[in-house]
């Protein structure tokens, strides 16, 4: 049985969870289960939550920044891999 790609990655799990847990505490509009608008909040409560939510956007261009590189290197291994196997077939 496969696992899921976050299972293969070391730490993955616990940043993921990290994320959840902020997500969730935000208590976002329309995110509460009982379906009833949000109370209106204090100017200092958007601000924590704008902060979080900037902390949040900054973790996941670092991720999609990394993931990026990632699939770059692979695409470059794979060329290299094609280019040196019809090299060898050729010099056979």
């Amino acid at each position: 049985m496969l696992k899921p790609p976050a299972a293969n990655m070391p730490g993955m799990t616990d940043t993921l969870d990290f994320v959840k847990n902020l997500w969730g505490s935000m208590n976002l509009p329309g995110t509460n289960m009982s379906g009833m608008a949000a109370p209106p909040m204090s100017v200092e409560d958007l601000d924590k939550r704008i902060a979080d939510l900037k902390a949040v956007e900054s973790w996941l261009n670092l991720n999609l920044t990394m993931l990026r590189g990632t699939i770059q290197t692979m695409e470059v291994q794979r060329a290299t891999l094609s280019t040196l196997k019809s090299m060898g077939a050729s010099m056979a």
